[in-house]
């Protein structure tokens, strides 16, 4: 991301500072749960595939979100 390239990708850029530096740590140190983000995510294949969980959902709009809350 280039946050100098023009006011969009400078608001963008202070969105995801705020959410990566400031949101998502104060939620953990509260014992808060948080949203998992997937772009650079791991699971373990068994995770995936516990029954409890029910499986990869290919039927919502976010795949790793969606199995996070569901893990």
């Amino acid at each position: 991301m280039n946050p100098d390239y023009s006011l969009l990708t400078r608001s963008e850029a202070l969105a995801l500072d705020g959410h990566f530096g400031v949101e998502q740590p104060a939620r953990n140190v509260a014992g808060y749960p948080f949203g998992f983000n997937g772009s650079a995510g791991v699971w373990r294949r068994s995770a995936i595939e516990d029954p409890r969980v029910g499986g990869w959902q290919a039927d919502t709009l976010c795949e790793d979100l969606d199995l996070a809350y569901r893990a």
